[in-house]
């Protein structure tokens, strides 16, 4: 089953067969791009994480509306994404 994101700003977050992520439009017509990881809109912009599986830090840019990406100064190591992650699966699961 893909996973899919609530719409935000007329675009949603979607898991493709593949693991990827993609955005797709209220007609669910797909974006250009995949990525790792995608999350959902907000004021113009959703954080993704860049597909480099070879590299140990992991990169993160922000897309805007017509699929641009501002990355580079978004680099955080695994051990901090993780955490971050994990914080805010406790604050979701506690506002359950």
């Amino acid at each position: 089953m893909n996973e899919f994101v609530t719409f935000y700003e007329g675009l949603a977050a979607f898991q493709l067969q593949n693991g990827k992520y993609t955005y797709v439009d209220k007609y669910y017509r797909k974006q250009a791009g995949e990525y790792k990881r995608a999350f959902a809109y907000s004021e113009g912009f959703a954080a993704v994480q860049l597909d480099k599986d070879d590299d140990p830090l992991e990169r993160w840019a922000f897309r805007d509306k017509e699929g641009k990406l501002q990355e580079g100064r978004y680099l955080m190591h695994i051990a901090i994404v993780r955490a971050l992650l994990r914080f805010n699966l406790k604050i979701i699961v506690g506002l359950l």
